[in-house]
């Protein structure tokens, strides 16, 4: 670079004090990115919660800050309401709202408004419900089904003569479920919910797993929501190249597969 030009690219004063005024947003915005860029964590609950923290916190306007530093909040502030949309009823059924409210960390859903909330709420409801009509519909009796339950019945009678093996028979046939179900279907959001959440530095799934017998039907569709991740791959991976090397890429193909795709690739033209 000619002597002229670096100067051209020196920071003046201002520039610094820019970057100084910023740091501690920059510096909130690298805590949310490491928070959303693992991999052995739950992560796609923590979308709208670390959002709202952003946005009503970090992100606030300050009246003494300068002008650049209000551009910059404001251009991202904006940035994730327009992409995130966090006070859109219509995003209630999506899988990061659901997630969050299947997550013990964030269930109070503190960081959007009561009527996003409540949507939220029924939504998971419905899909309780959902879940137990599935459940009816795969044990649905059919004359299928009738043959095998009398097979079943007659072999169960003939096994079990005495009265304590017919009440053995009977708990192992229908287990607690088949009175417990209309209950726990109309209590277990309720219960859960008024369950204390836990510090955000905890481990959900760890909770889930001590858990899981009370909330049995919520814990299958946690299992089913919190795995998912919040991004397509780690963000450090974007930008750092040593992220790129370091850590091997997320992908849809397991490195068998690609070894066997490459060879083919390579060594058709030889067969055909």
């Amino acid at each position: 670079t000619k002597l002229a030009e670096a100067r051209t690219l020196e920071l003046t004063d201002d520039n610094w004090q820019i970057i100084e005024e910023l740091l501690p947003v920059l510096r909130s915005l690298k805590c949310a990115t490491t928070a959303l860029c693992g991999e052995s964590e739950v992560l796609i609950s923590m979308v709208y919660p670390v959002t709202a923290t952003l946005l009503s916190k970090h992100l606030k306007l300050v009246p003494k800050e300068s002008n650049k530093v209000t551009e910059f909040k404001t251009a991202v502030s904006e940035s994730l309401r327009r992409c995130l949309e966090p006070a859109a009823l219509h995003r209630t059924g999506k899988a990061a709202l659901i997630s969050s409210l299947l997550d013990p960390r964030h269930k109070h859903l503190k960081f959007i408004d009561a009527p996003v909330r409540m949507a939220v709420r029924e939504k998971l409801d419905e899909l309780l419900s959902n879940l137990l009509q599935n459940n009816d519909n795969i044990a649905g009796v059919g004359p299928h089904t009738s043959t095998l339950e009398v097979e079943a019945a007659n072999s169960t009678v003939k096994k079990f003569r005495t009265e304590c093996d017919k009440h053995i028979a009977m708990a192992t046939l229908f287990g607690d479920d088949y009175y417990m179900e209309k209950a726990s279907v109309q209590t277990e959001l309720e219960n859960y919910i008024l369950e204390p959440c836990i510090p955000p530095d905890q481990d959900p799934l760890e909770w889930w797993r001590v858990n899981e017998n009370c909330y049995r039907k919520l814990a299958r569709l946690a299992k089913a929501y919190l795995c998912i991740p919040a991004t397509s791959v780690p963000a450090e991976r974007v930008f750092s190249a040593a992220g790129l090397i370091v850590n091997r890429l997320r992908s849809r193909l397991s490195l068998e597969h690609v070894g066997m795709l490459t060879f083919l690739n390579k060594n058709l033209t030889m067969f055909f």
